[in-house]
């Protein structure tokens, strides 16, 4: 900080110290050099050099200023740069200041004569800049008030804006602020329309901010699915481009429209860090997923006229045509099993449910099954060997499937799974998969591919493959699986079967 005060002050210092010099020296050597006749010397030395000293002595005391006492309640009180305007004002007054003893010291005026005079002047100045006038005193007050300032994140409503003005306030200067909008254009707004305006701070107190979406669904969507849906959705959304995960996410129910039952889905940002219209679209979007997963789709105005049995308004799972588009959802059994295998596995699985906080599976475990995920959001987490806390690894989403290593070779669950939110999943069990095991010779080899493929994936993801190419690799592990698949499943496979 010393070192850039020098760098400010350095120029009006050495200016001042010169003018200093030549007014007390001055006199002295110009007579002793051209002697006391000369023209000009009254004049240079009663007048010129004195408001000289003025002048660059007002300088050096702004520039100091600027350098000590601003950048200090920059980097200490404030935390953010001073603004302009504050700046401009205090140069202002050093600068009339000087000028006032130019008049007094160097002219022998009388500063009660120039007041008056100043204040007729600014009379006639003032009815014809009047609003500019006021744009000047509205910024210092807001300065002054501080209800925002330069870096805060702000939205403007005006009667006479055709929308609300949303951005960062990048600039407060003697006449105008200048907002800085997320598609990076600037809007400028004049002081005095400022001080008329509704002007939400989502800086203030803090720069977390909540926000929220609305979300209609349909009055057949029972309100405890709707919000383990949205709920998932937005939990799901936490991230670099989305919301935070302290406060967490919430649904609200709102109130009932012609869309349907409202849900009022909200969240919380980190202003500064990522835009509200970014965050939005990434809750939002994530929210639709998790609601296209499960088959709901949001409401929206009608008018409907059934002359048979009103259609279901959303999937609902004890349907045999719902489950079989959840399991084709899976890429293990889409891309493994033919349609009618597919609908022969969604007569036999189990709808299981689980709350908030309860483990589905849990590592060591001795598993023959697995579950794939309807609604809801599982953390994936892992106990290192060596003991300690447990570790999140991954998450699941409706759609993908959790422990399936467990039910194709018998072993212990590697991982412990965790509702994150209430979830709704379906078990498929040792004996809902030998049927289909033996009515088709290859697919124990087709389902021990697969499942290869994906462990090698997550292998290559933690940058724990070694150099051996993959197709090596997948069908080493691929025999070792379906190994394992024959000692489990005796009665269902043999060499023959199996392929």
């Amino acid at each position: 900080m010393i070192a850039r005060t020098i760098a400010k002050v350095w120029a009006p210092a050495l200016l001042l110290a010169a003018l200093l010099g030549l007014a007390s020296y001055g006199p002295s050597v110009w007579t002793a050099l051209v002697g006391e006749g000369v023209a000009g010397r009254q004049i240079v030395f009663d007048y010129v050099v004195p408001v000289g000293v003025w002048l660059a002595g007002a300088w050096f005391v702004s520039r100091l200023a600027d350098g000590l006492l601003w950048d200090q309640l920059a980097r200490s009180g404030l935390g953010r740069a001073v603004p302009r305007l504050v700046r401009d004002a205090l140069t202002l007054i050093i600068f009339l200041a000087a000028l006032g003893g130019i008049l007094a010291d160097v002219f022998g005026r009388s500063l009660t004569g120039f007041f008056a005079a100043s204040s007729v002047m600014a009379l006639v100045i003032g009815l014809a800049l009047r609003n500019v006038i006021l744009d000047i005193f509205t910024g210092l007050a807001i300065n002054l008030d501080r209800s925002y300032q330069i870096d805060d994140w702000v939205e403007v409503h005006h009667r006479d804006f055709k929308e609300p003005v949303v951005g960062r306030v990048v600039d407060i200067n003697w006449r105008t602020t200048r907002i800085e909008r997320e598609d990076a254009k600037q809007v400028v707004i004049p002081n005095n329309l400022m001080s008329t305006t509704m002007t939400t701070n989502y800086s203030k107190p803090d720069r977390l901010s909540r926000f929220e979406i609305t979300v209609p669904l349909d009055v057949g969507v029972p309100t405890e699915r709707a919000v383990r849906l949205l709920l998932s959705g937005a939990i799901d959304s936490i991230g670099a481009t989305g919301p935070v995960d302290q406060p967490a996410p919430s649904v609200l129910l709102g109130e009932v429209s012609e869309r349907g039952i409202e849900y009022k889905v909200r969240y919380w940002i980190r202003m500064g860090q990522v835009p509200p219209n970014l965050a939005r679209s990434t809750v939002l979007r994530s929210v639709m997923e998790h609601l296209a997963t499960a088959g709901v789709e949001p409401g929206y105005p009608k008018e409907d006229v059934f002359h048979a049995r009103m259609p279901a308004r959303a999937r609902a799972y004890d349907s045999p045509d719902a489950r079989v588009a959840l399991l084709a959802k899976v890429d293990l059994l889409a891309d493994t099993l033919e349609r009618d295998e597919l609908v022969d596995l969604a007569g036999r699985v189990v709808e299981r449910r689980f709350r908030r906080g309860e483990v589905l599976l849990r590592q060591g475990d001795v598993g023959q099954s697995m579950l794939i995920l309807a609604e809801g959001l599982v953390d994936v987490l892992v106990v290192p060997d060596a003991g300690g806390a447990a570790r999140s690894i991954a998450r699941r989403h409706p759609g993908q499937p959790i422990g399936e290593m467990s039910l194709l070779t018998g072993g212990r669950r590697s991982a412990t799974a965790r509702a994150l939110t209430d979830v709704v999943a379906f078990e498929i069990a040792r004996e809902h998969l030998e049927p289909l095991l033996e009515s088709r010779p290859g697919l124990a080899g087709a389902l021990s591919w697969l499942v290869a493929e994906r462990r090698l994936h997550q292998a290559e993801a933690s940058s724990d493959l070694s150099a051996e190419p993959d197709g090596q690799q997948t069908k080493r592990l691929s025999d070792q699986i379906l190994s394992r698949m024959r000692a489990l499943f005796r009665g269902a496979l043999d060499d023959r079967r199996a392929g």
